[in-house]
């Protein structure tokens, strides 16, 4: 019999594994992007985005949170449980699925877009597959074996990659995305049924379980439907007032820009919300000193890390795209400036959901849909593209404010430290900019400024 590991020690290999593991899909993701970008047109990229946002957004309306009670609750490793939540899951896949048909003809005439009316559905049949998956990798997180889950996923990234990009050699058009998506998530139920380890699914229906799904759910939803409105208005929004081009070389630059935020989101869900969850009887001071070190070193690290890439990472956009997404340089570099804000955010969000209290993340979203709304409405009519670019770049300060309210209350706030962390990041960034501009490089924003 293996012997089960500590908490300390299970936390920092999941630690490792998903640093690992995210920053191989990244590396993956990143050269495969480069690759199709040779391969595609801008339209293409723009198309399957204002698509993939509109898929998320039925899965975002209607997610009670069937992962994230699998993991926080006590129950979480009864067969009746997690039974009772994957018969749910796939009830809900369908449903999805249902929705996504009756939708796609007032989607379509909206953004007057045609080729919705066909690929659209074939796009949203996605969510009947991801309501098959297994939750075996839910219990393996539960317990904080990521490593699996984390092989799991680059498993189903690379033949989504491959498949894409043979298609797109002998085929340049949309259906090489799209049979990539539809790649992925038939890889991922395959690997989660016959490859992970865990005890075999059925259908199963045990009222109690249901009550307390739906009971701890109903915040989750509230939040993750803020949740979609806030990270995905952007596209949305954008796919109306400009082209669907625009859209394509934006989806590049907030891709790339967004891999510090996700590499953060993984670590959060994957580590930090299973091991609060097993510490969150601890009184708040105790744990509030335990984490204030680690915490306080980390963001060091990050803000070092994200000033170096906010002030020369549009080298990299130039040299590796060519002109038809030059424009992706510019927005990196104000896209990746506002990450900050978002990092100190999930540091927080998933400690508090790991007490009980999705509220809290409801209250966040909803401030960063408010910032983000008023700066999309206003920058877009003063500073068009512009404008919109970093109007979304510092709607995380709302989502920062937002959850603030429930860090006091749960006294787990660190302000001070933030402020600090925040002026140190301004310093570093200020310092490479001034590094760049002695060297003769000229500034990431430049080209922008000339054109106000």
């Amino acid at each position: 019999m293996v012997p089960k590991l500590s908490l300390k020690k299970r936390a920092l290999s999941g630690s490792l594994w998903t640093v690992l593991g995210y920053g191989t899909q990244q590396a993956l993701r990143f050269a495969g992007n480069v690759v199709l970008t040779r391969l595609l047109e801008p339209e293409l990229f723009g198309l399957m985005a204002l698509m993939t946002s509109l898929r998320i957004g039925l899965e975002l309306f209607s997610d009670v949170g069937l992962g994230h009670n699998i993991i926080q609750n006590e129950k979480g490793n009864d067969p009746l449980f997690y039974n009772t939540a994957w018969t749910v899951q796939i009830i809900r896949g369908f449903v999805l699925w249902g929705i996504s048909l009756l939708l796609v003809l007032p989607i379509a005439s909206f953004y007057q877009e045609e080729r919705l009316l066909f690929l659209f559905p074939i796009v949203g049949f996605t969510t009947v597959i991801d309501g098959l998956v297994s939750t075996s990798g839910l219990l393996l997180k539960k317990d904080m074996r990521v490593g699996l889950v984390t092989l799991n996923k680059l498993g189903a990234q690379i033949i989504s990659l491959l498949v894409m990009i043979t298609w797109a050699k002998l085929d340049p058009s949309y259906w090489a995305l799209i049979a990539g998506t539809l790649c992925s998530a038939g890889a991922n139920l395959f690997i989660s049924h016959v490859l992970l380890p865990g005890p075999p699914n059925r259908l199963c229906w045990d009222k109690a379980a249901v009550k307390e799904i739906f009971g701890f759910g109903k915040w989750i939803f509230v939040a993750t439907a803020l949740f979609f409105l806030a990270d995905q208005a952007d596209r949305l929004t954008l796919a109306k007032l400009f082209s669907l081009e625009t859209v394509g070389v934006y989806v590049i630059a907030y891709t790339l820009a967004n891999m510090p935020r996700q590499m953060l989101n993984q670590m959060s869900s994957q580590v930090i919300f299973p091991a609060f969850t097993k510490r969150k009887s601890l009184p708040r001071k105790e744990l509030k000193t335990k984490i204030r070190s680690a915490r306080r070193q980390f963001l060091i690290v990050v803000a070092l890390g994200l000033a170096l890439i906010s002030a020369f990472g549009d080298f990299f956009i130039t040299l590796l795209y060519d002109a038809r997404y030059e424009n992706a340089a510019w927005m990196f570099s104000i896209l990746c400036f506002g990450v900050w804000f978002s990092i100190l955010t999930n540091i927080s969000i998933n400690a508090l959901l790991a007490f009980g209290k999705p509220a809290y993340n409801a209250y966040a979203y909803a401030s960063r849909l408010a910032v983000l709304s008023a700066g999309i409405y206003w920058g877009s009519q003063l500073f068009g593209l512009v404008g919109f670019v970093c109007a979304v770049s510092i709607s995380d300060l709302g989502a920062y404010l937002g959850i603030q309210y429930g860090l006091h209350r749960e006294k787990i706030a660190f302000p001070k430290q933030d402020l600090l962390a925040t002026g140190l990041f301004v310093i570093f960034t200020a310092v490479f900019l001034w590094i760049r501009w002695l060297a003769g490089w000229g500034l990431p924003l430049e080209f922008p400024l000339t054109t106000l």
